[in-house]
């Protein structure tokens, strides 16, 4: 069970010491790469990217050359067969953050009482209407 809340409020409820005390970051930042790190990684998918294009071009002369023995002119069956423009490179993917870039606070336990009591109102009023259709009328006479 998870004992984490979302409340959002405004930056002044946020600053007043009666209302909540801030968290450190619970994830620290990742760590940065370094220029050579990040170069080494670049050639690697540099390297990936012209293997890729080689084994598309051997790719595509074999399949010429098996179309011409079979006797296939169709330019639909050939265009089909082929993979889709070899020359744009694939960009790839960006990370996406695990951590939120939100401050976390942790409410003091007066406003989190306040707060207990608001939802557990809440859930007996729905639980009022939905059982009150379900017990006997009194009687009128």
């Amino acid at each position: 069970m998870s004992n984490t809340d979302f409340l959002y409020t405004c930056e002044t409820h946020l600053s007043d010491p009666g209302f909540a005390t801030s968290l450190p970051p619970s994830n620290p930042a990742p760590p940065k790469l370094s220029d050579p790190e990040i170069a080494k990684i670049k050639e690697e998918w540099e390297e990936k990217q012209r293997l890729n294009k080689a084994k598309e071009a051997d790719k595509s002369k074999d399949e010429d050359t098996t179309d011409k023995c079979k006797g296939k002119d169709s330019p639909k069956e050939s265009s089909a067969t082929k993979s889709p423009n070899p020359s744009v490179p694939l960009a790839p993917i960006p990370a996406v953050p695990v951590a939120s870039s939100h401050a976390r606070f942790a409410l003091h336990r007066e406003i989190f009482a306040m707060r207990q009591m608001e939802h557990r109102k809440r859930r007996q009023v729905a639980r009022v209407k939905q059982v009150a259709p379900m017990l006997p009328s009194v009687p009128r006479t």
